[in-house]
């Protein structure tokens, strides 16, 4: 079978292109998709850890032109850089206009507590002594100092810890981790300079720079490439094997310092305590807390106070897993549910779901390692702020809602969030305020005029994963293969409070639509195949449909939304003729 001509998604090394998912056969760039987002987001990476999208908090980190410069020039592109491609920058000093060292800033926002790395990759030119600074720790302008010519560090800031890294070439990979003792923005520094600890620069040169870097945690992380950072594609490898493009609807947690249990002005602790980043969490990071019972016959719990609104579903979700104790409890507090129904029982041993009262809707999701992700859904019945996150110690999976019982375990606890919506959606960190993660979209346009399909009709493919019948959160924003003004086209609709199709085949012709097939498998695989007469539909290797009147031949635009449903999209691709039944069935076969 030859494959003509396709638009499906490249999954590149480290599975990020900036505003752009690449179509794996070269088209001349006709079959490159614009994504957006206007936020990060999280992923599941190929390790199954949690990871911000991208976790390099800086933007334009190959740009350096884009950085302040100070007391230098900048010259792009000037050598080859530790990846083999000529896009390292050159900063040169300005002596003898000042003996100032000079060099170049990038300005991010910090928070106070979390921990940060700093990382830039640096060869000798003229130099071979450089200065990372930062202003975010309590002593002020922290410096470390590091030699690049013989891979060494030289005197490290009070507050900092630093590592230099060999990575060839002569690149060498400088970096500082810190505790940031501010929160706002903060200024993060390279300095030319003229030996271990000194501030001025002496003669007339520079060093090359390449992939500047600022990560939360003490952990350097492997590189990442930014530009504006905010329109970047998910590839997810939630449940292993090959990844797919995650399209998700916004959605905001209004849990403050999700990470953070141990920290008692967001986070009540009732006859029980919190110790703070005892053991390794879901992103791979030792920032987990431990949770422990004091032993009194009581109930014992942990709560955040949240407002909530009257009608709206909120689903609280935490990861979890055991410590001495094996049950954890979630559960909706009367001030909000106005019931005694709402909660639901985890046990972390077997990663099942207990106990649920009525009215609410649980799942328990494994993340390896121990730790699931526990999560229950309920429709709030009072407009009033009360203790929208609300977790007990329970003895058992059977346990009544908020037990009493003397328990002295422990759970531990992970990354907390709420959010309006009927179900539960990636991970979204916060720290001293509510973070919104926006919906994730796709679109190509001129398939038509760029001959993806032909006026001889063509085949749509697609294989989806982790399908469930979904309530949407909106209105239906498929996938959707359509002409421009969308009179006429083939969509996949997802979920709807009253659809038992997990997935919707649908068509429009001049403007009249209706469903011409529907699957409820997790995983499924369509082929659409048309001739501008009639259409075809092949799903998971039976051919489903046939013949159903089609008579579009010129449609233009495909486009992908998150914003009614997730979508976990393994690969998709467009063919500008028709296949036979064969090559459908054979593209379908799961």
């Amino acid at each position: 079978m030859t494959l003509l001509s396709e638009a499906s998604f490249l999954v590149t090394p480290n599975g990020y292109k900036a505003s752009k998912l690449y179509a794996a056969i070269p088209t001349n760039g006709n079959g490159d998709m614009t994504f957006t987002r206007a936020s990060t987001a999280t992923r599941v990476n190929e390790a199954g850890l949690i990871e911000l999208v991208p976790y390099n908090l800086f933007t334009y980190s190959e740009d350096f032109s884009q950085w302040t410069i100070f007391r230098s020039t900048v010259t792009s592109n000037a050598t080859i850089s530790p990846d083999g491609t000529i896009n390292a920058d050159l900063v040169n000093q300005d002596y003898p206009t000042t003996s100032v060292h000079g060099g170049v800033s990038r300005t991010k926002a910090v928070s106070t507590g979390v921990k940060y790395t700093y990382s830039i990759f640096v060869k000798k030119k003229e130099y071979s002594w450089i200065e990372l600074a930062e202003q975010a720790t309590s002593a002020g302008n922290i410096s470390t100092w590091f030699d690049v010519e013989n891979g060494v560090v030289g005197t490290v800031g009070a507050g900092s810890t630093a590592q230099i890294e060999d990575f060839g070439n002569d690149w060498y990979r400088c970096s500082i981790s810190f505790t940031s003792a501010f929160t706002g923005n903060r200024n993060f520094t390279l300095y030319l300079t003229t030996g271990n600890g000194s501030t001025t620069a002496n003669k007339v040169g520079g060093a090359y720079i390449f992939g500047g870097q600022l990560v939360e945690g003490t952990s350097v992380l492997t590189y990442q490439k930014t530009v504006d950072r905010l329109d970047i594609p998910r590839i997810d490898y939630t449940g292993g094997g090959c990844p797919s493009i995650l399209l998700e609807p916004q959605r905001t947690n209004i849990v403050l310092r999700s990470e953070e249990f141990d920290n008692n002005t967001s986070f009540q602790k009732n006859l029980s305590s919190v110790s703070a980043n005892t053991t390794t969490a879901p992103d791979g990071t030792l920032t987990a807390d431990t949770w422990t019972g004091d032993g009194t016959s009581a109930q014992h719990s942990l709560a955040q106070v949240v407002s909530a609104t009257s009608g709206v579903a909120y689903t609280q979700s935490v990861f979890a897993k055991k410590g001495t104790n094996n049950f954890l409890q979630i559960v909706g507090t009367g001030a909000i549910y106005t019931t005694a129904t709402v909660f639901a029982n985890f046990d972390l041993e077997n990663g099942v779901v207990g106990l649920s009262g009525a009215g609410t809707t649980s799942t328990i999701t494994d993340f390896g390692n121990g730790w699931y992700r526990c999560t229950m859904t309920a429709t709030a019945t009072a407009t009033v702020s009360g203790n929208g996150f609300l977790l007990w110690l329970i003895t058992s999976a059977t346990a009544s809602r908020a037990e009493t019982n003397d328990l002295e375990t422990s759970v531990h606890l992970w990354g907390a969030q709420v959010e309006a919506g009927a179900y539960p959606t990636s991970y979204i960190p916060t720290t001293t305020g509510t973070v919104t993660r926006n919906t994730d979209s796709f679109i190509l346009n001129d398939v038509y005029t760029n001959n993806l399909i032909t006026s001889a009709g063509g085949t749509w493919f697609i294989e989806l994963n982790n399908n469930i019948s979904y309530i949407r959160d909106a209105f239906a924003l498929a996938i959707t293969l359509a002409d421009f003004s969308a009179t006429n086209y083939l969509t996949l609709t997802f979920g709807g409070a009253t659809v038992s199709a997990f997935v919707q085949v649908r068509k429009k012709i001049a403007g009249v639509e209706s469903t011409i097939y529907g699957a409820t498998t997790a995983t499924v695989k369509f082929a659409i195949k048309w001739n501008g007469t009639t259409a075809d539909v092949f799903a998971n290797g039976t051919k489903v449909v046939s013949a159903t009147s089609f008579t579009a031949t010129n449609m233009q635009t495909f486009t992908g939304n998150g914003g009614d449903a997730p979508k976990f999209i393994k690969s998709t691709m467009l063919f500008p003729t028709p296949l036979s039944d064969s090559e459908c069935i054979a593209l379908t076969t799961l």
